[in-house]
Formats: structure tokens, C-alpha cells, sequence
């Protein structure tokens, strides 16, 4: 099984993945990181951290002509680089962004049939869009499956194989579609998570199953302490405000080294910032300041 995390040559994206490939380096996990970038060549701080060779990095020129749906890019990237590495398509894939930490190495039972990871079912499942007037009809439109598909929401860490960098494409191509289409619908679905409901349904119309597995489960950053037990990620993410107990990752645009962050021992961002505080130990000539 390999990691895979696809994120933009910007500084609030790069601070996560060194922090994070730090730590995967530790666990002795493979890491792939797929980014994109608005030069022509990587950012001088991105290719410090290709240097210091913590993980395998593969890097294209921002070559989008629609840039209004973001996430988009996460399917797109992985797609690029399966159809340049080909030879990946029977490997493990686990995807996960940039500001998830694997508290142990995935362990989810997969197969080119039946794809794992997080239950993300009450966000992303079908009965929640359903609830949204007139969206479910419009996605399974937009991927070309029946009104009647059924699938379980799996999503945030996925772990895939068996399909070529052309599923991944896809995906990206209708998400965007769809992220327009709901953007129109005068419902408060979460239109960000375009991308994760046309993977779902692109699964449906191809023959995949999605389950969700309880070593995907995650810890968010407002959750207790105990979540590095025991869930399989945390996420630092679901924040939005400097609390002084959980850490805000919103809040270090640029980065979060050499600031005071203020978090509670009780909170699962206690460790994260243990994760934070060590890069800047082990690595000072790899860490900029706000």
C-alpha cells in the first residue's frame, strides 16, 4: 500500500505536507506527493523539501483553463500521474490530503471490486443527496448511472486499484460539471464535495463497491486526545477559529513555525503540534516563517 497526496505549490499546502511527510517517513509508509504549481518550475521552498528526499514528488505547471472548483485537482493529479506511471494501477493507492496523519499504516482489505476507507456517508451518501431537491437526479445524469444506484458515502481517505489514470480524469472532468450544476440548484448541499460524489457514482457505473472500514476512521482536530489510539487518521481540519484548546490550521496561512500555538493536552491537535514542533527541530533549514 502507497501513499498518495495531491496539493498545490502554495505555502498553507506545503507546511502540511512536510509535517505530514515527516511523520510518514517515521511510520516507514511510501508516500507519493502529486503537485501542482502556477510557475513554471517549483517554488523554491517546494523544491527545498523535494531535496531533502522524504518522499517521491512529482510536479506539473498549473495547466487548468477552468479554475473556479479547486478540489478538482486532487482526481486531476492523480490521473496525470497514473497515466505517466502505469505500472502503479495494480498498486494500493491510499489518497488522503495533505493535513491527514495514517496514526498506523492503513491495513484495509482491497481489491480492483471493492474500494475502503473513511465513512463519510452522512455528507457524501446517497440518502443525504437525495434530501438536496433535485440534486441526486443531476449527478446521476451528469455520470451517466440510474436514479436507482445505491452506494455507502466512503470518502476524505480512500484507498483504490485497479483503474488507470483515465477513472481519475474522468472523475475530475464531472465534478467540475457537477460543482456548476449544484452551484445553480438553490439547495445548501455542500458543493465541495463534488469531487467525492461523482467518485461514488463513477464507482457505481464501473462495478466498484465502496466500503467503509474502521481503521479509516478519523479524529478531527477539535476531538479527544485518545483519537491516535484509536482511529486510523486525524484530520487537522473542522476548526475554524482559534479556540485556545485545538489548533487552527486556517489561521497559518503561511506556516505555523516558530508561532505559540496554544493547544490543550486533551485535544488531538496536542499531538499534531508535537508533529509540527518536531519538523522544526529535525529539519530548521526546511521551515519559513510567517
Amino acid at each position: 500500500m502507497q501513499i498518495v497526496v495531491p496539493l498545490s505549490d502554495h505555502p498553507y499546502y506545503l507546511w502540511q505536507a512536510l509535517t505530514q511527510a515527516v511523520e510518514l517517513k517515521r511510520l516507514g509508509i511510501p508516500t507519493t506527493y502529486l503537485v501542482y504549481t502556477q510557475n513554471k518550475s517549483p517554488s523554491s521552498r517546494l523544491r527545498d523539501i523535494m531535496n531533502a528526499e522524504l518522499a517521491d514528488w512529482h510536479v506539473w505547471q498549473d495547466w487548468r483553463t477552468e479554475k473556479v472548483y479547486n478540489a478538482a485537482m486532487k482526481p486531476a493529479l492523480v490521473g496525470k500521474w497514473l497515466k505517466a506511471n502505469p505500472q502503479h494501477e495494480s498498486t494500493v493507492l491510499t489518497i488522503i490530503d495533505p493535513d491527514a496523519i495514517p496514526t498506523r499504516q492503513p491495513s484495509g482489505k482491497v481489491t480492483e471490486t471493492v474500494w475502503v476507507g473513511t465513512d463519510t456517508d452522512s455528507y457524501t451518501g446517497v440518502g443525504y443527496l437525495k434530501s438536496k431537491a433535485g440534486v441526486w437526479e443531476s449527478l446521476c445524469a451528469i455520470v451517466g448511472v440510474s436514479v436507482q444506484s445505491q452506494y455507502i458515502g466512503v470518502g476524505a481517505q480512500v484507498s483504490a486499484v485497479g483503474q488507470s489514470g483515465e477513472f481519475w480524469e474522468t472523475v475530475a472532468s464531472k465534478s467540475i460539471t457537477a460543482f456548476h450544476t449544484m452551484k445553480t440548484s438553490n439547495t445548501d448541499v455542500q458543493t465541495w464535495c463534488s469531487e467525492m460524489y461523482v467518485t461514488a457514482l463513477e464507482c457505481v457505473r464501473r462495478g466498484i463497491s465502496l466500503e467503509p472500514d474502521l481503521t479509516y476512521s478519523m479524529v478531527w482536530a477539535n476531538g479527544p486526545a485518545s483519537g491516535w489510539q484509536t482511529d486510523g487518521f486525524h484530520h487537522s481540519a473542522g476548526v475554524t477559529a482559534e479556540n485556545g484548546k485545538d489548533f487552527c490550521k486556517i489561521t497559518h496561512q503561511i506556516s505555523p513555525w516558530g508561532k505559540q500555538l496554544k493547544v490543550s493536552p486533551n485535544s488531538a491537535s496536542a499531538r499534531y503540534v508535537e508533529l509540527i514542533r518536531n519538523v522544526e527541530q529535525q529539519y530548521p533549514e526546511l521551515v519559513w516563517r510567517a
